[in-house]
């Protein structure tokens, strides 16, 4: 999506490597940008992989500042307003591409305590949707 709409977005180390999603490329501390949408122990091995003057930001939680001086990274929290008509549009581009999001599970509205439960055990892999 980001390469459709102007953006040269990396998706691995420039030895070559791919990141995946279960692991970060060991080569070095060369990435330029982490957008971090899990947080946790995830967004804590980040700080290994950006380079200096990289940047780690984060739709989960503030990263660590101290821990962002430390690695000579910028670290910053992006919170956003969700925006149907928008985001309606990105999942049409995303199927044109070929993308599908990836669903970790859905709950009805009643079982709110469990699918919550489920987003803040780290275990979730993908989106949790809440129906009503």
């Amino acid at each position: 999506v980001g390469r459709r709409c102007g953006d040269h977005a990396r998706t691995g180390c420039r030895s070559g490597h791919r990141l995946s999603i279960r692991g970060f490329c060991h080569q070095g501390s060369d990435i330029d940008v982490v957008l971090d949408t899990i947080g946790g122990e995830t967004q804590q091995r980040s700080f290994d992989v950006l380079r200096s003057g990289g940047k780690l930001v984060s739709t989960v939680s503030p990263p660590d500042q101290a821990l962002a001086t430390a690695h000579k990274i910028e670290g910053a929290f992006v919170f956003h307003t969700s925006n149907a008509g928008r985001l309606s549009d990105l999942v049409k581009a995303m199927r044109a591409m070929g993308q599908s999001v990836l669903i970790d599970g859905v709950f009805p509205i009643t079982s709110f305590a469990e699918a919550f439960e489920r987003q803040a055990s780290g275990r979730a892999r993908g989106k949790i949707i809440l129906s009503f």
